[in-house]
């Protein structure tokens, strides 16, 4: 998501994260949160990014929960 090189695609690295989270993986579930929390490659959906925070964060990323923090301090 970060473009290191290349021009930043975020649709195209939310399309990457979603399919990394569809086979399971944690960082995929962190990643595809933020997309929805922040409007990143797709529209902001709060809701989505809670369910999938919450996966990340069932997984081991702690990094989700200060994502979840955020939302509930804002909501």
């Amino acid at each position: 998501m970060k473009g290191f090189g290349v021009d930043k695609d975020y649709s195209k690295a939310f399309e990457w994260y979603l399919k990394a989270s569809n086979s399971g993986n944690p960082k995929g579930y962190y990643n595809v949160g933020k997309c929805y929390h922040y409007g990143m490659g797709t529209n902001i959906n709060i809701k989505e990014a809670i369910i999938y925070y919450k996966k990340a964060s069932d997984n081991g990323i702690d990094h989700a929960n200060i994502e979840l923090n955020k939302i509930s301090l804002t909501n």
